[in-house]
């Protein structure tokens, strides 16, 4: 049952690989474990908010 639930998540999502600087990713790292928030979450959230912004 997990497994058909996360196959349908997958589907929509697609893994990236930026290269950003080692100092912000370490803050970055540190302020969302202390927020108890996954890095990719805020990442998508900030990243939809732009585009949606632009459009």
């Amino acid at each position: 049952m997990w497994s058909v639930q996360s196959d349908k998540i997958k589907q929509h999502k697609k893994r990236v690989n930026y290269t950003i600087n080692k100092h912000t990713i370490d803050r970055f790292k540190l302020v969302a474990d202390k927020d108890m928030r996954k890095m990719s979450n805020i990442v998508e959230n900030l990243i939809r908010r732009y585009v949606e912004s632009r459009v």
